[in-house]
C-alpha cells in the first residue's frame, strides 16, 4: 500500500525500530527490497536520487514503483531522494510519488529554510512528505554532495547543528530530516 513518510517513521519511533530507505534503479532491485519487505511484513521507504535519473526517467521509475508500491499489503513510501531541482520534485509529486527530498545543504541557512518550506507547502497539499538535509556529507576528494568543493581537513564546519535543527524543521515544515554526524 502507497504511504508516505509519516504514516511508516511515526509508528516506527513508537515502535522504537527503523525502516529503510533503498535506492532502486532496475526492477531486479525492487523486486528484490519489495519481496523482503513483505515476507518480513516491514515498512519499506523505496525510490531513487535525483542524480540516478540519468539511467532511468521519473516516468519510467514512477511506473515501474507505484502499481508495485500499491500491491504490496506492507506500507511502500515511494521517495524521490537527494533532489536539487524543484521541477523535478513536482514532477515527481504530480506522477504519484508520496515522498521527496529537497536537498539545499549546500546553500546558505536562510535559502535552505525558505526553498525547503516552500516545497513543503507543495507536497503536503498533495499528501506526500518531504524529507531535507541539514549539513552536508564530505565525500571523497575533500567533495560535499553535490559536487561542491570542501575543506576535508575541518570536516565538523558540515556537521549539522543541533541548535538549528528544532528551528529549521519548525520552519521548514519537513516531515523527516537527513543530518550529518561525522
Amino acid at each position: 500500500m502507497l504511504a508516505n513518510l509519516n504514516d511508516v517513521l511515526l509508528p516506527a519511533k513508537q515502535g522504537k525500530y527503523a525502516v529503510g530507505l533503498f535506492n532502486v534503479i532496475s526492477p531486479e532491485m525492487m523486486h528484490g527490497v519489495l519481496d523482503a519487505a513483505e515476507e518480513l511484513e516491514a515498512p519499506v521507504i523505496i525510490g531513487a536520487a535525483e542524480r540516478m535519473l540519468r539511467f532511468l526517467s521519473l516516468e519510467e521509475l514512477a511506473s515501474l514503483l507505484l502499481p508495485e508500491a500499491e500491491r504490496l499489503r506492507v506500507p511502500v513510501v515511494v521517495h524521490l531522494d537527494h533532489g536539487a531541482h524543484e521541477e523535478t520534485l513536482r514532477r515527481a509529486l504530480e506522477l504519484g510519488f508520496s515522498s521527496v527530498m529537497l536537498d539545499c545543504s549546500a546553500c546558505a541557512y536562510e535559502e535552505n529554510v525558505a526553498r525547503v518550506a516552500e516545497m513543503a507547502d507543495y507536497a503536503h497539499a498533495r499528501g506526500a512528505s518531504i524529507e531535507a538535509e541539514l549539513g552536508a556529507v564530505l565525500g571523497e576528494a575533500g567533495e560535499i554532495e553535490g559536487g561542491l568543493e570542501a575543506d576535508p581537513n575541518d570536516p565538523t564546519r558540515y556537521y549539522t547543528d543541533p541548535s538549528q535543527a528544532l528551528d529549521y524543521v519548525t520552519r521548514t515544515g519537513a516531515d523527516a530530516l537527513a543530518v550529518s554526524v561525522g
